[in-house]
């Protein structure tokens, strides 16, 4: 289901005592991705014959304890994704729907797979999350939104889950210019229930896949959870910081 359309949207969160406003004003809405394929248990973060997880970042819970939960399943290929906001739908009603988006100092190919074995932690396909041409510092974002699509508009004020992880990787080169990479998992009364960080200077000179990962209490449930890429300035020789985003597991929402 291609909706092909220009959609304007806003995301508010209440982030320690502050409010923190995501907006992304005429984003091309990408595909609609039904009933994907998801694995489970052992298979669901970085299977083996992949690219591994080099690190885990801070303050994240074990991969084997989520992918141990009840309901706990990933999506491994976002074939048809095309660049800008995308959104992933089960015809299950006990599996939360998903929506990813981008804003900052993003190039216009943000948000359409990526095949590439280096930017993935499970066979070839993940999301592209990458930064405009080297000059000053940039910051980019990602929004992972879990809710309900009803076909042409997604409701993220339902069907907040309990687990969430996933994987971001990349190849050397993405690394040489990164400040640092922080992931905020949020609840549902607008707190940051979880910030995991992970430094880039660090990762220089290797290929790296760092994983993400948190449990909430069932009494304050993950909503969304917001990725923020920090980049250095850079040199014309540096290239784009492009990562790719794999194995977005989570529970299901009842």
């Amino acid at each position: 289901m291609n909706t092909s359309i220009l959609r304007s949207h806003a995301v508010y969160f209440n982030v320690l005592g502050l409010l923190l406003t995501l907006v992304t004003t005429t984003v091309v809405q990408g595909i609609t991705l039904i009933d994907p394929p998801l694995a489970t248990g052992t298979k669901a973060i970085d299977p083996k014959g992949s690219m591994g997880i080099t690190v885990p970042a801070s303050d994240s819970v074990a991969q084997t304890k989520l992918e141990s939960l009840g309901g706990f399943a990933s999506v491994q290929s976002f074939t048809g994704f095309t660049p800008g906001t995308n959104t992933i739908a089960f015809t299950d009603s006990k599996r939360s729907d998903i929506q990813i988006s981008f804003d900052g100092g993003i190039i216009k190919s943000t948000g359409g797979e990526l095949n590439n074995l280096s930017y993935a932690s499970s066979g070839t396909s993940s999301v592209r999350f990458a930064s405009i041409a080297p000059a000053g510092a940039r910051t980019m974002t990602q929004m992972i939104r879990f809710g309900s699509w009803n076909g042409s508009a997604f409701d993220g004020s339902q069907n907040a889950v309990s687990a969430v992880a996933f994987t971001l990787s990349g190849q050397a080169a993405n690394f040489s210019r990164g400040d640092s990479i922080t992931a905020e998992f949020l609840s549902t009364k607008g707190t940051v229930l979880s910030r995991q960080v992970v430094a880039s200077a660090p990762l220089a000179g290797k290929d790296q896949c760092i994983y993400f990962g948190y449990q909430s209490a069932d009494s304050d449930l993950i909503a969304a959870v917001l990725v923020t890429v920090k980049i250095n300035p850079g040199t014309s020789g540096e290239g784009q910081v492009i990562l790719g985003l794999d194995d977005l597991g989570y529970t299901s929402n009842r």
